[in-house]
């Protein structure tokens, strides 16, 4: 069995007030815009991001820790979030973690707490200091979480591997216009910035996997039968081969941000081959975004054959994508604000009662605004 998070818990973290939610093999958080979609993800992605580098440059990225504490009324603001994760290890070990963060004066911040267990395998750290740990305490600096220290250790490397080598993608179409430098590619960037040199990466250690991508791209725009790679003076670009071999092949410049966009979603979604350590998650933000209506029931197949390999989660409020009856309704997160707060949860049971009698696709419930987490109660029913 590989390694996986399997749930996710958040406590005053942007809007979201508590959520504790089981991801699966494919995840779609549901949801109209602004209802904290994504901050869900970037809850993950701060995880990632606080592996590779200091939490001061963590935090800085987000404009400080004052935009990631939930806000209350009265314009005060929650002193700190937490983010928790629970996970499966290879060989069936189990394990979870906690990160609490802890706003000071001054735009300050503290790691108030920090657990990690893996069996019988554990340690805590409480302000900077080591309150117990069982396989020894290696040296660690105060400006990055103790897992980043504890992950050279053999029982923590896993969960350090684990929370490391998450990954999110929002395609920006103007980035992967631009050739860019030649690069290893081992990880699309979230931009998709670095799209030529993933692709060139696949060519060369999984070509069977560079041709189900480029089926999936004729199918969701029928002009276009292949995506290559063109080289020039150390650079990389992407190129588009017509369905017509007769006609001109296309530089990335001259395609549409559609076109663009869902070439960085596949490319997301089919990274992950050949790489050490694998992807653990892979994120996308709005991936419908510049694609056409009808091309959401491709979207949702790339997304269940991806999922066999590596977790995907997805943000998204296309009604379009979930307009099929085999979608599994166990994979959908409700996602809802309520009075400034974000409420997370699965479809409440008059939803999925619904969806079973084939009443209603779950887009159809979207588009009447009928899918609800299943902690908000909804007096009108």
């Amino acid at each position: 069995m590989a390694a996986r998070i399997t749930r996710v818990k958040l406590k005053d973290f942007r809007s979201i007030a508590d959520c504790d939610v089981e991801l699966q093999p494919l995840t779609l958080l549901i949801g109209l815009n602004g209802s904290g979609k994504s901050n869900f993800l970037d809850s993950l992605r701060f995880l990632t991001d606080s592996m590779h580098m200091p939490l001061e440059q963590v935090l800085e990225a987000r404009f400080g820790i004052g935009a990631l504490l939930r806000k209350m009324p009265r314009d005060q603001y929650m002193a700190g979030f937490s983010i928790s994760i629970e996970f499966n290890l290879e060989g069936g070990v189990f394990g979870n973690y906690r990160l609490t963060i802890e706003a000071g004066p001054n735009s300050s911040f503290t790691i108030a707490q920090e657990e990690c267990q893996v069996g019988i395998d554990e340690f805590r750290v409480t302000a900077g200091s080591v309150v117990h740990a069982t396989d020894g305490v290696p040296a660690f600096t105060g400006d990055r979480p103790a897992l980043v220290a504890f992950g050279t250790l053999p029982p923590f490397a896993p969960v350090f591997n684990l929370l490391a080598s998450m990954t999110f993608c929002s395609p920006d179409p103007e980035k992967m216009r631009r050739p860019a430098p030649l690069g290893p590619g081992k990880v699309l960037s979230r931009d998709a910035g670095n799209a030529a040199d993933v692709l060139m990466r696949l060519l060369r250690v999984a070509p069977k996997t560079v041709n189900r991508l480029n089926q999936y791209l004729t199918t969701l725009n029928p002009q276009f039968r292949e995506v290559r790679v063109k080289e020039s003076q150390n650079f990389r670009w992407l190129a588009f081969v017509p369905a017509n071999p007769a006609q001109w092949v296309l530089d990335s410049s001259a395609v549409s941000d559609g076109t663009l966009r869902a070439t960085g979603i596949l490319l997301a979604l089919f990274q992950a081959h050949g790489l050490n350590p694998p992807i653990s998650v892979i994120g996308l933000e709005e991936p419908e975004s510049n694609l056409h209506p009808a091309a959401a029931g491709v979207l949702l197949d790339a997304f269940l054959e991806a999922s066999c390999q590596v977790p995907v989660i997805a943000s998204t409020h296309s009604a379009d994508l979930l307009d099929r009856e085999d979608v599994p309704i166990d994979s959908l997160l409700a996602v809802n604000l309520v009075e400034g707060e974000t409420r997370i949860a699965p479809i409440d049971e008059a939803g999925k009662s619904i969806w079973r009698d084939r009443l209603y696709t779950a887009g159809e419930l979207l588009r009447t605004n009928q899918l609800f987490p299943q902690s908000i109660v909804v007096q009108s029913r």
